[in-house]
């Protein structure tokens, strides 16, 4: 999500820049449904486990661990 946000702040900057203002809302609305997106995965429980809040998702054993996940 943060590398979607800042990629979107800056498209929208450099667009701003060139006299296109009307691509910082659809920036944002892009971001919005990609976190919507994510938000509704992980509720359903089809996120990644590893990285889940606490008690949304436990990871099992050492598998996180493995699979090169960064939030362990």
């Amino acid at each position: 999500m943060c590398a979607a946000q800042a990629t979107a702040a800056l498209v929208a900057l450099l667009a701003a820049g060139a006299g296109l203002s009307v691509v910082d809302p659809i920036a944002a609305l892009l971001v919005a449904a990609l976190a919507v997106t994510e938000s509704v995965e992980l509720w359903r429980g089809e996120g990644n486990d590893c990285c889940a809040p606490v008690g949304f998702g436990d990871p099992v054993g050492d598998d996180c661990y493995d699979s090169g996940c960064a939030c362990c």
